[in-house]
């Protein structure tokens, strides 16, 4: 069945009680590798969504997605988000960050699925 998870992002003058330009994109990382540290191109990437109906947080962004994992298994997830200074310019490649449960360390999400 699916399973909804939401990721935020406080981004410095850009996310308050407003959509941040310079978000051009948000993922779901997850992998059933419990040998792998961080995520890289071997774990599965699902895009994520603006959640234009968050309110509790006006200084956050949040990102959202609804997924089914189909095979049966304990697995961790991140979210990240790409940022560009400049959105407009196509030009510049935007900068992946990976977000954690908590800022002051790398614990990520964990999911069984049965």
């Amino acid at each position: 069945s699916e399973v909804s998870y939401y990721g935020q992002i406080w981004v410095n003058n850009c996310t308050v009680n407003q959509k941040c330009p310079n978000i051009v994109g948000a993922h779901l990382h997850y992998t059933a590798n419990e040998n792998s540290p961080n995520p890289d191109d071997s774990w599965t990437a699902v895009e994520a969504h603006y959640n234009e109906n968050y309110t509790e947080s006006p200084n956050n962004n949040e990102y959202f997605l609804s997924h089914s994992i189909a095979d049966p298994g304990h697995y961790k997830y991140v979210f990240s988000f790409d940022l560009k200074r400049n959105p407009s310019n196509s030009n510049e490649n935007a900068q992946r960050f990976y977000c954690y449960i908590n800022w002051d360390d790398e614990t990520m999400g964990t999911i069984d699925v049965q």
